[in-house]
């Protein structure tokens, strides 16, 4: 079923608040969409909130490494562990997106058959132009899924970069030598914030329009 494939995980998230949206009459799937997706979404959630405080601790660790009055190598050790959660964050980010279009996938073919089993012409029409409207309002929160990925992928490369380079050679002279990679460190981390807070602010309009 290719508009279901194609739905991607924003879509699927969509999807959820949409079928929210739905009484049981209309959609019989709700069920299972509330327990198995929305317990996906809880766990999205929890990790952008685990990573917007691995956010503010990469920043710390950069403002150390840069500060002559601090231990080097402890700031150093302190800098490569937070990269490394940093970079464990992001991936967990990404294995609960597959877990979400996995779970909605399967409910999606679920429904798309049980349309063909109403009755109702008015519950059949209601609940396919809930659907179109859920891949309609998807293709927007899927750009802003995908600018984030990328934004993300950029800023842990960096990190990655900085410490490989300060394992080469950990001086005050290295770490003032890759001072750009750091104030691009810093852009990048503040841009991840404003696109969370941008992400957020959209599911929770998203929730509004599609709720009971």
């Amino acid at each position: 079923m290719n508009r279901i494939n194609s739905f991607g995980m924003a879509g699927m998230v969509v999807l959820g608040l949409v079928l929210s949206g739905c009484s049981k009459s209309e959609n019989p799937f709700i069920t299972s969409v509330d327990e198995e997706l929305g317990a996906t979404l809880t766990s999205v959630r929890a990790n952008m909130e685990g990573f917007t405080t691995e956010l503010e601790t990469i920043g710390t660790a950069l403002d150390g490494l840069q500060n002559k009055d601090l231990e080097l190598r402890a700031q150093y050790e302190s800098f490569k562990k937070s990269a490394a959660e940093m970079k464990r964050v992001a991936e967990d980010l990404k294995l609960n997106r597959v877990a979400v279009n996995q779970a909605c996938t399967s409910v999606l073919e679920k429904w798309q058959a049980g349309l063909d089993g109403l009755s109702d012409k008015k519950m059949r029409k209601r609940s396919t132009e809930r659907l179109e409207d859920a891949i309609k309002e998807q293709k927007e929160l899927d750009q802003l899924m995908q600018k984030g990925d990328k934004m993300i992928d950029l800023y842990t490369a960096t990190l990655t970069d900085i410490s490989k380079y300060l394992d080469l050679e950990l001086s005050e002279d290295s770490v003032k030598s890759v001072s750009d990679a750091f104030k691009r460190a810093r852009k990048s981390g503040n841009e991840i914030n404003k696109w969370i807070e941008e992400l957020l602010a959209e599911l929770a309009d998203l929730e509004k329009k599609f709720s009971v």
